[in-house]
């Protein structure tokens, strides 16, 4: 078979594995392998196709023929690990991802890091586990840093600041001070936390993503001047950033700084559209929400932010499992029914505001339901309840 026929049949292959016709692909491929066996590529993409066909056991051949035919080729010796693995061979895995490290030790630990991400956005504490006997030496700054995102995303603070600060001793990069700020100021390590913020902002002086760290930071510890000023950094670089505006705008009506205010009002409400709610988290569409109390949004400003935060919630509830929200049919004469949810229905700036709001509904036309989600009461808990 000429050459350019074997390149023709490899394509037909990758269109029909793209398409998920892994049947085809594969008969195809085998194909390409029998008018030329020697060529790794045919093999490895044999792999693929058996893989997704859920057939282990040629998947891991034809992994382990391409890695012979190419020595150098470490996603094939790291695919076979995984499918050794996954087929109960956890002896010849082992054996497999030694020879990735050999092949390529950078590529074979990314995609260790990578792994390890995938099993902790499932919540699998196997995470931890599985990258930390994976790899060669612990003492990699890559994989201190995948063990420790492990570790943070399933709770446990305490071990992954002390992989953290090891990973600093070892290669103190400022994307790793940043890591570790967070992780220091969840175990109350405020002022170490602050440390490592001036650090990684030392080396990089104009990233607007460590600006908006500390400043958080700052928050927290009411330190407002510095807060301010490091917003207004991450605004100099990003000017059409939401969550710093929001932030400067509440600072602003803090401090009586009511023209201010009122720039930063209308700059905002500019800015409000799908394309930009979709992208932050629920933390700032929330702070929107709640600075719209004073500064009111027009109505259609408002319908966006409330797709958006919808968008959020069911995002959310995907993501933990649970079932979606789904609309009652509209039966005439059956009363609307409307939830509050609150951790702050008591003495509390929400408290107040809305002490008159769930005895205004027409009980006639509204079913209130209100959820307090807190341990803290007082007596505005018990006037909405």
């Amino acid at each position: 078979m000429a050459q350019v026929n074997l390149d023709a049949l490899h394509l037909q292959a990758y269109l029909e594995y793209s398409v998920g016709d892994f049947a085809e692909a594969a008969r195809l491929l085998r194909s390409a392998i029998q008018a030329q066996p020697n060529e790794s590529a045919y093999q490895f993409d044999l792999g693929l196709t058996y893989w997704h066909s859920g057939d282990l056991a040629s998947a891991r051949e034809a992994f382990i023929r391409a890695a012979q035919l190419n020595p150098a080729h470490s996603e094939a010796f790291y695919n076979a690990a995984l499918a050794s693995e996954l087929a109960g061979d956890p002896d010849g895995a082992s054996r497999l991802f030694r020879q990735s490290y050999r092949a390529n030790v950078m590529h074979t630990l990314h995609r260790v890091r990578d792994r390890v991400r995938s099993w902790v956005g499932r919540g699998d504490p196997r995470a931890l586990e599985w990258g930390a006997w994976r790899v060669p030496t612990r003492d990699m700054p890559t994989v201190r840093c995948a063990i420790a995102f492990a570790q943070l995303q399933l709770g446990e603070i305490g071990q992954a600041v002390l992989e953290l600060e090891k990973v600093i001793a070892l290669d103190p990069t400022p994307s790793r001070h940043a890591m570790l700020a967070p992780a220091l100021a969840r175990v109350g390590r405020l002022d170490d936390a602050e440390k490592h913020l001036q650090a990684a902002l030392a080396q990089a002086p104009n990233s607007p993503d460590y600006s908006e760290q500390i400043a958080q930071l700052y928050q927290i510890q009411k330190r407002y001047p510095e807060e301010r000023k490091a917003y207004e950094n991450v605004l100099a670089h990003r000017p059409n950033d939401i969550v710093p505006l929001t932030r400067l705008l509440a600072l602003d009506t803090m401090e009586g700084r009511l023209e201010e205010a009122e720039a930063r009002h209308r700059h905002l409400i500019d800015l409000i559209d799908d394309r930009k709610l979709k992208d932050l988290s629920w933390e700032p569409l929330a702070s929107i929400l709640y600075r719209a109390i004073m500064w009111p949004l027009p109505p259609q400003k408002l319908e966006v932010l409330e797709r958006a935060i919808d968008d959020k919630l069911a995002d959310k509830a995907r993501r933990r499992g649970l079932p979606s929200p789904t609309v009652r049919p509209d039966v005439p004469g059956r009363r609307l029914r409307i939830g509050y949810l609150s951790a702050n229905l008591r003495n509390h700036p929400i408290g107040h505001v809305t002490a008159d709001l769930f005895g205004a509904h027409d009980r006639a036309k509204f079913e209130i339901f209100v959820l307090h989600a807190s341990v803290f009461t007082s007596e505005h808990t018990d006037a909405a309840n």
